[in-house]
């Protein structure tokens, strides 16, 4: 189990797109001060994954996955905000 971006007030696709910048094709590692998390859409409920090492990132950047993502670079200092849990992990990445 990942760690995922779940925000007490309102949606996490609301909270990705006033904190986060889209990007395309995504590539490991993200920019210095950042953190990637990816919107995937599952058929009944969406879920905002944090990629805290390159091993999840791989996991959710799969081809062979045909779920809808959207990616985003998100300030790590707001990735740890809404989600403390992680802090541990990006430090190690």
């Amino acid at each position: 189990m990942g760690f995922y971006i779940n925000p007490p007030n309102g949606a996490k696709e609301d909270w990705l797109h006033e904190r986060g910048e889209p990007f395309f094709n995504p590539k490991w590692p993200p920019s210095p001060g950042k953190s990637i998390v990816c919107l995937v859409f599952n058929p009944s409920f969406s879920a905002a994954a944090v990629a805290f090492s390159e091993e999840e990132f791989d996991v959710f950047n799969d081809v062979q996955d045909p779920r809808v993502k959207l990616w985003y670079q998100v300030p790590t200092d707001a990735v740890v905000a809404i989600c403390p849990e992680v802090a541990e992990r990006l430090s190690a990445s």
